[in-house]
């Protein structure tokens, strides 16, 4: 649970940076606040990314979509995850090793 009450009214971006933070001191995170509308949103973010999480929640599928074809296009792995309401779902896609989905 990242989010607790005294968290409303703030970025997801930063909470979950400091929740993060505060499991793993040692691993660098690089939260970033944008707001995702074409492939090359994300393309211009992943110079350098090991890894990247998407957990985009709105719309539903329309922005993971977006990430998805922007991480095959550079071949960075991501691990998706997301809730809606009462469903969640994690999957991952690594480029080239798996089935991607298809816009």
């Amino acid at each position: 649970m990242l989010y607790k009450e005294d968290d409303i009214g703030k970025l997801k971006t930063e909470t979950a940076l400091r929740e993060f933070q505060k499991m793993n001191s040692s691993v660098s995170i690089n939260a970033i606040t944008k707001k995702i509308t074409s492939v090359s949103d994300v393309v211009e973010l992943l110079d350098g990314i090991d890894l990247v999480i998407c957990a985009i929640d709105e719309p539903p599928f329309v922005a993971q979509r977006i990430v998805n074809k922007a991480i095959v296009k550079v071949g960075v792995p991501c691990v998706f995850g997301g809730s809606q309401v009462s469903r969640d779902r994690v999957y991952s896609v690594i480029p080239k090793k798996q089935d991607a989905l298809t816009v």
